[in-house]
């Protein structure tokens, strides 16, 4: 599912149930899904059509329950959780 920014039109993203939108602080169009488990309670990724997240400002090392993110939208700031541990804090515009 992490690839529907690659999808080349409007039409295309649609067909296959997202929306083209622009993201980021550059507009730029992508193809924006939603994940079916967005919210679903996660320690792990792989438990998530995309990944397991917490807000950003989290300390990195503490163990944790997260949730599944709720789109491909590359953009904003969060914390990954890796079997049950905050790994890293992320932020991309």
């Amino acid at each position: 599912m992490r690839e529907l920014g690659n999808v080349a039109s409007s039409e295309a993203c649609t067909d296959i149930g997202g929306s083209y939108l622009p993201v980021c602080e550059s507009g730029t169009q992508m193809c924006i899904k939603e994940f079916s488990e967005a919210g679903k309670l996660c320690v792990s990724s792989m438990q998530c059509e995309g990944e397991c997240r917490l807000p950003w400002n989290v300390n990195k090392g503490l163990f944790v329950m997260g949730q599944c993110q709720n789109n491909n939208n590359p953009c904003g700031c969060w914390s990954s959780v890796e079997f049950g541990i905050v790994v890293r804090g992320i932020c991309r515009d």
